[in-house]
């Protein structure tokens, strides 16, 4: 795993807690003594005698994650998902490069477990298991509030993209609005090649009667194939702005060059409504409108009914699992249920044959 990384990648060293930077493909030189924040959280496990919940599992030289070069120095690798007394977070996990890190271990049912500043520069707040439930509901506030301002948000990058003052953001939000494309990570694309809307590049989408094939390998390696008709006003700007771009280059990039990253959606969106979203709310609002939208036109549905709903959301949000015997992957919305459509709909609509 460590191989992976690029030049320039800091990681922890397992034996003497150092830190170690990557000068060559099997070099780590090791450049500093840990800084006394990292110290406090490894001190924290090694009271708990669960120390070795940190090492690397695919790379036990080193304990998780890791840290890119600068001027970036973004947090990326493996996260830690379990806190120092051993219990489990609830999904996400940390990193422990993470600006801010805090736990809490006040027993109040109602706190958050782990803490930390994200690349947005806002909070992210993780719970253990048992804790689940605010987490849901947290973002179900969320998704409320950005339905709110769906159609203003869907709006305004219509008319941004129409005007002459269209950018590379109001394409690439656009896109997203209709295809529901998680954003990507430069860090996983020059480690695996997995990427996400932000890091295709111009050989992974055609264009056919106004029709926008995304065809790559996505999260965790599954291959992901997304087809949407776009209006005539958004292909004329798209088409200018891959045009002179080679098979090889990113299609949505800054001045500098560089892909856009996460908090350029969350600038324009806050610009815009006043509000503090993460692009990937988009994926959430919709796995949960198109849950609501069907409860309100239906008071009984049959089994195959409600899981043809689910598969149709697991479908669009990418959402697949490997099948070893049929070597094939297939739609399937167990993540989809487990991390995306809240309890208050998913529930409401197993309910709906249940009851029958």
């Amino acid at each position: 795993m460590s191989n992976e990384l690029i030049l320039g990648s800091v990681r922890i060293k397992s034996d003497d807690f150092r830190f170690f930077e990557k000068k060559k493909d099997n070099l780590w030189k090791a450049v500093s003594e840990l800084d006394s924040r990292i110290l406090e959280v490894l001190e924290l496990y090694s009271e708990n005698d669960n120390l070795d919940l940190l090492i690397d599992s695919k790379d036990d030289l080193f304990l998780r994650g890791s840290l890119s070069p600068n001027p970036e120095a973004s947090v990326c690798g493996a996260r830690v998902m379990v806190l120092p007394n051993g219990d489990k977070l609830a999904r996400a996990g940390f990193s422990l490069f993470a600006k801010d890190l805090k736990f809490n271990f006040d027993d109040e049912e109602k706190l958050w477990d782990v803490c930390y500043t994200n690349a947005s520069g806002l909070k992210t707040y993780l719970y253990t298991e048992n804790k689940v439930h605010l987490e849901q509901d947290k973002k179900l506030r969320l998704v409320d509030k950005f339905e709110e301002y769906y159609l203003t948000i869907l709006e305004t990058c219509e008319k941004k993209i129409k005007s002459t003052s269209c950018g590379v953001v109001d394409l690439a939000l656009y896109i997203m609005l209709n295809t529901y494309i998680r954003v990507g990570n430069i860090e996983y694309f020059h480690r695996f090649n997995h990427k996400g809307l932000t890091t295709l590049q111009k050989k992974d989408v055609v264009i056919a009667s106004n029709i926008l094939t995304f065809s790559y390998t996505g999260k965790d390696g599954v291959p992901q194939i997304t087809s949407k008709k776009f209006p005539g006003f958004f292909i004329t700007k798209f088409e200018k702005l891959i045009e002179d771009k080679s098979s090889e280059d990113f299609i949505f990039t800054n001045k500098n060059g560089n892909c856009i990253h996460s908090d350029d959606f969350s600038k324009f969106l806050f610009n815009l409504t006043g509000e503090h979203f993460y692009p990937h709310i988009i994926r959430s609002h919709y796995a949960d409108m198109t849950c609501r939208d069907f409860l309100k036109t239906h008071r009984a549905a049959t089994h195959e009914e409600v899981d043809a709903v689910f598969m149709k959301i697991a479908e669009n949000l990418g959402h697949k699992k490997y099948n070893k015997k049929t070597d094939t992957w297939d739609v399937n919305f167990a993540v989809t249920l487990k991390n995306y459509i809240h309890p208050i709909y998913s529930e409401r609509m197993i309910n709906l044959y249940k009851s029958n």
